[in-house]
């Protein structure tokens, strides 16, 4: 064979082995694509709330992000603005302050908070007390955090997180700055959809109602036919809650029990005032409230759109504010203790929990009328000259905003305590409807709290955020919780209604408030450089084939000589 023919049979070997060179590389880079997919892990975003009050904007004002990622114990001492997105778990609160992380707010592109899945039994209860208040401190403080100029997110870790925190930890480097060039690098990102604003807000109020026929007539009002003589005890509890993430509002304790309380005392007393002969002497509304994390909104409607002559016939107020937890508890009320308006009233619940094993408080705050807050749900009461009081396992006042917890689930409330906690609750009522000194040995037999209708009011109650306007943003799982509540009183109590009103909060409140938060995988710099060198190669190769060597030797030699020349 000619010399040509040899050489076109060699370039064509060469052409083939190339060719299969370039597959293998192109499967290679295949796999390593599809390596990033699995690193990939994605999360419901709650955002940080965001609202104005007073013309100032709180919370974060930003919606979308995508940087990389961040921890703590890895960020730069100096005031260096960084595009990375932070991530905070709350084991990080061991070694950091809070100042310390809220500081890093102007410094990089986005934050994202890393909780334990509070639904888990055991996730809360693993944390010390001490974290956990570092991190209620925390969520408040996010909440008064005002014009913060970058989105600001919670997260839920699940199974998968844990192996791609660490996965992050090993990317970042023993410390701050010294980065693996070998290790996949970590972006978070999500694009939720742009600030709007809350134009108006709605709420509804429940009400039913157990009359006395020892009364003067069937019941409270003169309007329904009733006569407006009967006494009456107002049973409350407001059925919002507040968390510095808004869609992580489940509420259990605050004040999820305080509404199955006031269910389950609705489906017992029902059974007393079902026979003449076992009614009390007072008639009892039973109020569930919306809008109570606003400055008890509800409560506020309630008193302004009832009856006058309801309002002066109600001899107590009674509201019931996180009972769920807790071996104390206390008495709030505006009156100082020992006033003839409450005495008699905190006198049958004193008995009431020495009976139950509970240490009872009586805790005196009065009411300034030059502050617009409202700190508790009876205040409400007290300002329409109702004697009230509520009844929680909290010993101090807290404006609503600063009662953020978004790890308040079910798993955070044990059944047998919020029962017990109820038993105390129900014979202090009891001795107040019938005017006895000790009604302990009542709820007994069929007249027993039930420990699985309070689990199943539970999970009804925590199964989706009860913030108001997350409520009303939500149309169908707002409704469905207030017709749910609504049918279950109305199986037990007479008259009963539901008025939805317009709130008139001192805030306004903008959305989105949950979207995707994404974190991504990505191949590191080194990767990168090598397979730039490989590409090389490939070309160089592949020009060498087709140009023949004595080319390629030729061309080689003269860029040698090139550069030897200079």
């Amino acid at each position: 064979e000619s010399a040509a023919v040899k050489e076109r049979r060699a370039r064509s070997t060469m052409l083939r082995a190339l060719m299969s060179l370039f597959l293998a590389a192109l499967l290679c880079l295949l796999a390593s694509e599809m390596g990033v997919s699995a690193s990939s892990l994605s999360l419901d975003g709650h955002r940080v709330l965001h609202y104005q009050r007073d013309s100032v904007q709180y919370g974060p004002a930003e919606t979308s992000f995508s940087f990389p990622v961040n921890v703590p114990s890895h960020m730069p001492m100096d005031e260096s603005l960084r595009p990375e997105v932070l991530l905070v778990r709350m084991q990080d609160l061991a070694t950091h302050s809070i100042v310390d992380i809220l500081a890093t707010v102007n410094r990089v592109g986005a934050v994202v908070f890393a909780v334990p899945d509070p639904s888990v039994e055991g996730a809360i209860a693993s944390i010390s007390p001490e974290i956990l208040a570092r991190w209620n401190e925390l969520e408040v403080a996010l909440v008064h955090q005002p014009s913060v100029p970058i989105p600001l997110y919670f997260v839920v870790e699940n199974e998968k997180f844990e192996a791609v925190y660490a996965d992050i930890l090993s990317s970042l480097g023993a410390v701050a700055g010294s980065l693996d060039p070998f290790r996949d690098l970590y972006r978070l990102q999500t694009s939720a959809s742009s600030v709007s604003k809350v134009k108006s807000l709605k709420a509804t109020n429940l009400q039913g109602w157990l009359s006395a026929s020892s009364s003067t007539s069937a019941g409270p009002m003169a309007s329904q036919g009733r006569d407006s003589a009967s006494r009456t005890i107002a049973l409350v509890a407001h059925y919002d809650s507040f968390a510095a993430a808004p869609s992580m509002a489940t509420g259990a304790d605050s004040n999820g029990s305080g509404v199955i309380s006031l269910l389950e005392l609705a489906r017992v007393l029902s059974k007393l005032y079902a026979e003449v002969r076992s009614q009390g002497k007072h008639n009892v509304v039973f109020v569930l409230t919306g809008a109570g994390r606003l400055n008890f909104a509800g409560a506020q409607h309630w008193l302004a759109e009832a009856d006058p002559r309801l309002v002066q016939n109600i001899d107590f107020a009674l509201c019931l504010d996180s009972i769920g937890t807790g071996e104390s508890f206390y008495f709030h009320s505006s009156k100082p203790e020992g006033s003839p308006a409450t005495a008699g009233v905190f006198q049958k619940f004193s008995v009431a929990a020495e009976h139950g094993g509970v240490q009872l408080s009586y805790v005196h705050r009065k009411i300034n009328l030059a502050d617009d807050t409202v700190y508790w749900e009876h205040e409400q009461f007290a300002r329409a000259r109702i004697p009230s009081a509520t009844l929680s396992t909290r010993a101090s006042a807290t404006a609503p905003f600063s009662r953020a917890n978004s790890l308040d689930s079910a798993a955070t409330i044990h059944l047998p305590t919020l029962k017990r906690n109820l038993n105390v609750v129900a014979q202090g009522v009891v001795a107040m409807l019938y005017e006895l000194d000790d009604a302990t040995a009542v709820f007994e037999g069929s007249l027993s709290f039930r420990e699985d209708v309070m689990q199943s009011w539970l999970q009804a109650l925590t199964s989706h955020s009860r913030f108001a306007p997350f409520l009303q943003e939500d149309v169908e799982e707002g409704a469905l919780l207030i017709s749910t509540m609504e049918e279950h009183m109305a199986g037990l109590l007479s008259d009963v209604s539901q008025h939805t009103f317009d709130v008139e909060a001192a805030e306004t409140f903008f959305t989105p408030y949950v979207s995707v938060v994404t974190i991504q995988s990505a191949k590191p710099v080194a990767f990168d450089l090598l397979f730039t060198l490989i590409t090389l190669i490939y070309l160089a190769l592949l020009w060498t084939g087709l140009s023949g060597l004595a080319e390629a030797r030729y061309v080689i030699s003269q860029i040698i000589a090139s550069i030897q020349g200079k």
